[in-house]
């Protein structure tokens, strides 16, 4: 059974070195994984088979909040994952 309703999943300071494929793919209304001081690169994330599809639901929920003027932390738009 998958987490169809799942919108956020906070796995910040956590030992996550990877996301499997099934949870990108299949909780359809995911749009906020956050990784934060997690060993994951946004390398390894990115080059998940399920990512491009996270990536538009991602971007579309924070397009509209951009279109909405909803106002960005000092570091911008977070990312979920640490950019070193």
């Amino acid at each position: 059974r998958t987490l169809t309703k799942l919108k956020i999943l906070n796995l910040d300071n956590n030992g996550v070195a990877d996301v499997p494929a099934e949870v990108l793919a299949e909780c359809v209304s995911l749009h906020t994984l956050s990784l934060h001081q997690c060993p994951i690169t946004a390398d390894v994330l990115q080059s998940n088979p399920a990512f491009a599809g996270f990536e538009q639901r991602r971007q579309r929920k924070y397009t509209k909040a951009l279109q909405g003027g909803v106002l960005l932390g000092k570091r911008g738009l977070d990312e979920g994952v640490d950019r070193n």
